[in-house]
């Protein structure tokens, strides 16, 4: 069941790269935008990969309240991704991305949430290899659907819908780690 919950995690955490790619530059070739599109994908996978690296160094000291530190850390995961909703519909979560020195700095800054779930998930039984690459196929997913959309309305509203869904399953996760 834990290998469910890590999956449906992967894939929640997937969804954020979809900011970044609604910011691409459609005036670019395709071959330009496969480049970004594994850049934002790798960005995501080495921060999930750099948490679990760090949440073994430290994280072994909270094993008496495990289940508090799950839900707790999920939960607030999951307040971040609900907040960043707001700041989605108005538009304010994208960017102009023209060069790949431009795609860096938001990549990053999506993949904190990935990077905290990466030091959560030591207190959890999975495979990382399994997870690294679930997270990259995901994250390629959504930021191939995301690069193709003209930035409008539409592509806000939906971008707000996943993230809102999102953020609710992050807090049924954060629930599933305190009662099971």
């Amino acid at each position: 069941m834990e290998q469910i919950v890590v999956i449906l995690l992967v894939l929640v955490l997937a969804t954020q790269t979809g900011t970044i790619a609604l910011g691409l530059a459609t005036s670019h070739k395709i071959m330009r935008w496969t480049i970004d599109i594994v850049i934002i994908a790798g960005i995501q996978v080495l921060s999930l990969f750099l948490g679990m690296w760090l949440g073994n160094y430290f994280m072994y000291l909270l094993n008496g309240i495990h289940k508090t530190i799950l839900f707790a850390g999920f939960f607030l995961i999951a307040i971040r991704f609900i907040l960043n909703t707001f700041k989605i519909k108005n538009g304010e979560r994208t960017w102009q991305l023209i060069s790949i020195s431009d795609l860096i700095a938001p990549s990053v800054a999506q993949a904190i949430n990935t990077f905290l779930a990466g030091i959560l998930l030591y207190f959890v039984n999975f495979d990382l290899n399994n997870a690294l690459i679930e997270i990259f196929l995901f994250a390629l997913f959504f930021c191939s659907i995301f690069v193709f959309l003209p930035v409008k309305k539409r592509a806000f509203t939906l971008l707000t819908l996943i993230n809102l869904l999102s953020g609710f399953v992050l807090i049924l996760i954060s629930f599933y780690f305190v009662f099971f």
